[in-house]
């Protein structure tokens, strides 16, 4: 523990502005919890995306549209674009693994309130960026399946 009251008393002291008082660390733990909630919201919505998409490739088959040439193009870039989100949120994974053993350290009462401090705007600002890399994939999914869609009923007119 920290002479002087102990850890949550180190983090609840003033921060960089001395006009606003820092967060305490049970603040930021509920933060840290939040994010990984927010993680696995993103990893359910990237496994219905995947199984959205098998369940249009599979109706895409059944009408045999998928044999079109822009069909098969369409498909590609669906394909390495799921793969990107894959690896985004593998990426997302190991990041707040690294945050979860931060908090692990954190929670030994033997880190610095300014490292804490630090640690814990670094983990918010990992934790919004993630946040729009996802939604920024989420928007793009949503394109390209609008794509699929429009494809499917022009390939299905001819």
């Amino acid at each position: 523990m920290l002479a002087g009251g102990g850890l949550l008393t180190a983090c609840s002291q003033t921060g960089g502005d001395p006009q606003l008082p820092a967060p305490t660390h049970t603040q930021l733990m509920a933060g840290h919890q939040q994010m990984e909630a927010d993680h696995h919201r993103m990893e359910a919505a990237d496994s219905v995306m995947e199984a959205e998409h098998a369940a249009a490739l599979a109706a895409a088959e059944a009408q045999g549209l998928h044999q079109a040439p822009a069909f098969q193009i369409l498909e590609t870039r669906h394909r390495a674009f799921m793969t990107l989100c894959r690896r985004a949120m593998r990426y997302h994974a190991q990041v707040l693994a690294r945050h979860a053993a931060l908090e692990r350290r954190h929670a030994t009462g033997q880190v610095p309130a300014v490292q804490l401090q630090r640690d814990h705007a670094t983990m918010r600002a990992e934790d919004l960026r993630m946040q729009q890399e996802h939604d920024r994939l989420v928007e793009e999914h949503q394109k390209m399946e609008r794509e699929h869609v429009d494809l499917l009923k022009e390939i299905s007119r001819r």
